[in-house]
């Protein structure tokens, strides 16, 4: 499959484009969400450009193999979601969603789970409840002095989290993958191979730097597709009416950012290849950077939205939700070519990258000015 990936990435628009095209379409479309154009620009002229490039990837106090950190990220990013359970998550958990994620991870990982096809496969709303800290239920009183469980506000993201699990397993058992870092291995290989042969067909005379710079971006095409086609968990698009498709991509581009992020240092490193073609990343649209946006004056709302977000309803995915995310994308998309402009004529010190730019506001948004901040609320996502 993977080697169809390849063929098909060669022939087909990237998918990186199809992110951009879609969120901008659909941004473009939208009576409720709005960029501002003079707010953006003046954001930008102010941002602090060397902060935006000093933001690092997030270490974990664990001694892993090459092949352990592969697995874990890929298992914490495949679990990068239940931000529309915050506040009862803070309320039962003293922690937020991707904190709750982390200290899950890391849970399994310290108590010596092996994260492999077995270890998906079998999970239970037990272990759920023991490595996240997450309880699926609550004592009720039935009767005076008579109590029994019942499923507590948090069971449909224990739910969540538990048929995540599942399809990981049952996906790999299909592929014949021990875990992540097998498929990952074999799809690099098979996109490799695939387009040694394309270029054996081709005639001399290419420039080599220049085809080594495509030969990277297939890769990368290739191996995002490879994901996002096999594991439906990591297939973050919406259909929208009078809209058609909009592409979002948030966690297998974060996913793909962290390894190369994670072993860049590394000299034999598989995900080196990334190097050249950081610029085709978007950044990673959840709920957080929509708020800071929001509240930075670049992203505008109509108060039927605004109402809903500052009241804390909940928010089905649809319109709304895609809608911000899309926004995010979008404005941060013009950001990054904004600081360019402003690089080339001396008014930044430094032009950013859309991965450089998410961590920089993903990091804002847990500020104390940002943190209290109310952000959209989505449950019924696996997305973000």
């Amino acid at each position: 499959r993977a080697h169809h990936a390849a063929l098909s990435v060669i022939d087909q628009m990237s998918l990186f484009l199809k992110v951009r095209e879609s969120c901008h379409r659909c941004v473009q479309s939208s009576r409720a969400v709005s960029i501002s154009d003079a707010n953006l620009k003046k954001w930008v002229e102010s941002i602090d450009s060397e902060k935006v490039n000093s933001t690092e990837i997030r270490k974990f106090p664990l001694k892993f193999t090459i092949d352990e950190e592969i697995n874990f990220r890929c298992t914490l990013n495949a679990l990068n979601f239940g931000s529309g359970y915050r506040h009862l998550l803070h309320e039962h958990c003293n922690k937020g969603a991707y904190e709750t994620m982390i200290s899950g991870c890391l849970g399994a990982f310290i108590s010596g789970a092996s994260f492999n096809e077995s270890f998906y496969s079998n999970m239970t709303d037990f272990k759920i409840s023991e490595y996240f800290g997450i309880p699926s239920t609550i004592e009720v009183e039935v009767q005076a002095a008579t109590y029994q469980d019942a499923a507590g506000p948090l069971k449909p993201l224990v739910d969540q989290i538990r048929r995540v699990f599942h399809e990981i397993g049952r996906i790999l058992r299909n592929r014949q993958c021990r875990d992540f870092a097998e498929f990952i291995r074999k799809s690099l290989n098979s996109l490799r191979k695939d387009i040694k042969n394309r270029r054996s067909q081709q005639k001399s005379g290419v420039d080599e730097k220049q085809m080594e710079h495509e030969d990277s971006k297939l890769i990368l095409e290739g191996l995002l597709k490879e994901f996002v086609e096999t594991f439906p968990l990591f297939n973050d698009k919406m259909e929208l009416p009078e809209i058609g498709e909009v592409v979002l991509f948030k966690k297998i581009q974060l996913l793909l950012s962290d390894l190369y992020l994670s072993f860049r240092r590394s000299p034999d490193s598989q995900f080196s290849f990334m190097e050249s073609c950081l610029d085709e990343f978007t950044i990673f649209a959840d709920n957080v950077i929509p708020a800071v946006l929001r509240h930075l004056g670049v992203i505008e709302v109509s108060d039927e939205v605004a109402k809903k977000i500052d009241r804390k309803k909940t928010i089905r995915t649809g319109v709304i939700d895609t809608s911000l995310r899309a926004a995010a994308i979008t404005a941060c998309d013009q950001a990054v070519k904004m600081s360019a402009k402003l690089y080339d004529e001396g008014k930044i010190a430094k032009s950013f990258n859309s991965i450089q730019l998410d961590h920089y506001l993903w990091e804002l948004g847990k500020d104390p000015e940002f943190r209290s901040l109310e952000r959209h609320s989505t449950k019924n996502t696996i997305f973000y």
